[in-house]
């Protein structure tokens, strides 16, 4: 297994508080099985497009075999259709199979429709949310390791440091998602979906997913907590909020293999 490891601390985003994003999941539903996405993968070629973007062609090969996979996702990765195509003996690519991958945030749910030749299986994945701060939470300041938010500021005001709840753990299966599909697993485990919040590192992102699908990740593991910060003048003000997740490939939290750490913020808030 591939010790490498993806961080992505991204910038504020101004798009007002939004609620914390997700963090377990558990398939709750199956259908026939269609193995063509579980094979270990390997000499990924991008073709057109980097893994992130919302159209994305290319090659990998598994077991002696090379796919070619055209996906196209709509602007939050919420919709994904992706089509694998299996290259002849004659060198032609023929289509093998289909994948319609969807984000129901309304239901909490990640849907995945594979047809392979006419026999369709089908998988969901439940997501709960993570709590919000509670009162009496005690202090953890941010990673920069100061004790006091003296640069920060909220319309010119002081601010509080950052509180967080306690890690939360969970886990979301991946095992035959294409490449952008794990995209928008990820994504949905990073930040939610408020508009636009995704584009705030879909290449970070998409440059993990190809670590998790080229080292045959079947299940991703991770650690997650919300934070927040109030301001000091108005102490119910929340300024800012953020969500810290920790991505691992293995049982038992094994192999670190990248970090989000998205920031929301109101109007006015100066880190």
């Amino acid at each position: 297994m591939k010790k490498v490891m993806i961080s992505v601390i991204s910038s504020a985003l101004c798009f007002g508080l939004v609620s914390p994003v997700l963090t377990s999941a558990a398939p709750i539903t199956s259908a026939v099985e269609v193995d063509q996405m579980t094979p270990e993968k390997q000499n990924f070629v991008f073709l057109e497009g980097n893994p992130g973007d919302l159209h994305l062609v290319y090659t990998y090969e598994s077991e002696g075999i090379t796919y070619k996979v055209d996906e196209h996702s709509n602007e939050d990765f919420t919709e994904i259709h992706s089509i694998i195509y299996q290259k002849e003996a004659n060198g032609e690519f023929v289509e093998f199979s289909t994948q319609d991958t969807t984000i129901d945030s309304e239901n909490s749910l990640i849907k995945l429709t594979t047809d392979q030749g006419g026999v369709i299986s089908s998988e969901a994945q439940s997501v709960k949310s993570i709590e919000p701060i509670v009162s009496g939470i005690p202090a953890i300041h941010s990673d920069r390791g100061d004790s006091f938010t003296t640069m920060d500021s909220y319309n010119g005001t002081p601010v509080k440091p950052w509180v967080y709840n306690s890690w939360k753990e969970g886990s979301s299966s991946i095992a035959r998602y294409t490449l952008t599909g794990v995209v928008g697993a990820l994504s949905l485990i990073a930040v939610d979906y408020a508009p636009g919040a995704y584009k705030l590192g879909a290449a970070a992102i998409g440059a993990m997913a190809t670590l998790f699908v080229a080292d045959n990740v079947q299940t991703v593991y991770y650690k997650q907590r919300y934070g927040q910060k109030n301001s000091a003048v108005a102490p119910s003000v929340i300024v800012a909020n953020q969500i810290d997740t920790l991505y691992y490939s293995e049982p038992g939290f094994k192999y670190l293999k990248g970090r989000t750490n998205p920031i929301r913020s109101l109007p006015g808030y100066v880190e």
